[in-house]
């Protein structure tokens, strides 16, 4: 990345052709690219439909999903690698082609940030180090079924909701922490 802007719009983007040597790009990156990078201090938006490929948001970086479909395409090695944050600021879960791999690594984030309801998680690898943050829910997301390192809970818009993640979110190999549920709860057994 040049500096922080819309995925969409091609003064976010530098280009170069050897790793070496970097102008100003022509294009926005696409899924046929070698590699993407989202450097440290920028953030990038997805307003529209995309399909990437060979993507790392760096330490300090940000990808954030606002709008459109992001799709996840399947290419050598790690399709989408989340070392900065990954930001879902929509209802709909990532589409992952067949064997395509989305790696939160140690330090990385994903933010799950839904505009309303609860949304869903998509399956991703969890790292150890790595964190899933429930940011904005105002019902339980799907798919918490997987391997988390760290999960947070801090959904501001849950209101007076009492929500029960029983037997949905079964696997947390690090820290598990809870530090806002508006008025309502957040339940782990029983009823709501």
């Amino acid at each position: 990345t040049r500096s922080s802007g819309p995925w969409n719009e091609v003064a976010t983007w530098d280009s170069s052709e050897d790793n070496s040597v970097w102008n100003e790009a022509t294009t926005t990156p696409s899924s046929a690219d070698l590699s993407i990078a989202i450097r440290s201090g920028n953030e990038v938006a997805i307003t529209a439909s995309v399909t990437i490929d060979q993507v790392t948001v760096e330490s300090g970086g940000t990808l954030d999903l606002t709008g459109g479909t992001l799709t996840i395409a399947n290419g050598s090695g790690t399709d989408l690698l989340v070392q900065g944050i990954l930001r879902n600021s929509t209802n709909s879960a990532f589409t992952v082609h067949a064997s395509a791999s989305i790696v939160v690594d140690n330090g990385g984030k994903y933010e799950h940030n839904p505009s309303s309801a609860g949304g869903s998680v998509t399956d991703m690898t969890w790292n150890a180090g790595a964190t899933c943050e429930i940011t904005k829910a105002a019902a339980a997301p799907g798919n918490l079924d997987q391997a988390f390192h760290h999960f947070i809970w801090a959904s501001s818009n849950q209101g007076s909701a009492n929500l029960n993640l029983v037997g949905n979110l079964t696997t947390i190999n690090g820290n598990f922490t809870v530090s806002n549920t508006g008025t309502g709860s957040l339940r782990l057994t029983g009823s709501n």
